[in-house]
């Protein structure tokens, strides 16, 4: 945060920056080989995360605050898309399976070579290399947000930015999500995987939504910027992006942040023009 390294020209900030930081609720999580009857047999349920938009729907689990009992803090659960990489990775991973085709196909090519075999439409060989994508295709990544508690902070050490997020203060909700997701999958005929990170790695989330650490609030003992985004202190100096929400906002925070965007320059050209707020 350049406010924090440039805090000697800054005396009069909030002593509330860096505070009030979340993740807003994110969790990544997978959904893998989803079964479904056809013709009175298992079959692959095709969801083909790699075909069209990386988000297309999301279910709204109910928050207490918005009157829907004593459910606890809420998210949303939406699919997830990936790049045909992804699933490249996923089909070779494989290896034994992958290891016999590429032998088979490395015949094929051989006799091509040799001139034992005169058919350069080798199409089907090489789909047949990549093999039918039973795993891909019934797999996807879910993306989870909402409601975390923004209790975290962002302070300098040695003269970088650190966190203190933990997952331990918002464990109640992470659990809440997983026990979601996971019936979701079982809804799927599906088996539930965690994100190597979490599972692995001492219960971490990955975060495309940090929100917080410049929170607005009613006056600088409670937060470093007003309801326009205008640093308490520091006239015409104004903050417009997620740094000043003061919680998670519980969907995709993106549209969020721009209205209030949109509004702080409103306020800012009135201002410029003279007018009252």
């Amino acid at each position: 945060m350049k406010m924090k390294k440039n805090n000697a020209a800054f005396r009069r900030l909030s002593s509330k920056l860096g505070s009030r930081y979340c993740v807003n609720g994110d969790l990544l999580s997978f959904i893998v080989k989803s079964i479904e009857k056809q013709n009175g047999k298992d079959a692959p349920r095709r969801l083909d995360p790699s075909f069209g938009p990386v988000i297309t729907s999301a279910i709204c689990f109910g928050d207490t605050l918005d009157g829907h009992g004593p459910q606890g803090r809420g998210f949303y659960v939406e699919d997830g898309g990936n790049p045909y990489l992804l699933s490249w990775l996923s089909e070779v991973s494989g290896l034994p399976s992958f290891l016999g085709r590429t032998l088979q196909f490395l015949k094929i090519i051989a006799k091509y070579r040799l001139g034992l075999r005169n058919d350069a439409d080798l199409g089907a060989e090489i789909s047949n290399l990549i093999g039918p994508a039973n795993s891909s295709k019934s797999s996807m990544p879910v993306l989870t947000m909402g409601r975390d508690i923004p209790n975290a902070n962002l302070f300098l050490k040695d003269g970088r930015l650190e966190c203190d997020w933990t997952l331990e203060n918002s464990q109640e909700y992470y659990d809440r999500i997983r026990r979601s997701v996971k019936a979701i999958a079982r809804a799927l005929n599906a088996e539930y995987l965690d994100n190597p990170s979490y599972a692995w790695n001492f219960h971490q989330v990955l975060t495309a939504h940090p929100l917080g650490g410049c929170p607005m609030a009613d006056t600088a003992d409670e937060g470093v910027v007003d309801s326009y985004g205008e640093i308490f202190g520091y006239p015409d100096l104004y903050i417009a992006d997620g740094s000043v929400m003061p919680g998670p906002v519980g969907p995709n925070p993106s549209l969020t942040i721009a209205a209030f965007a949109d509004r702080s320059a409103d306020h800012i050209i009135a201002q410029h023009r003279g007018e009252q707020r």
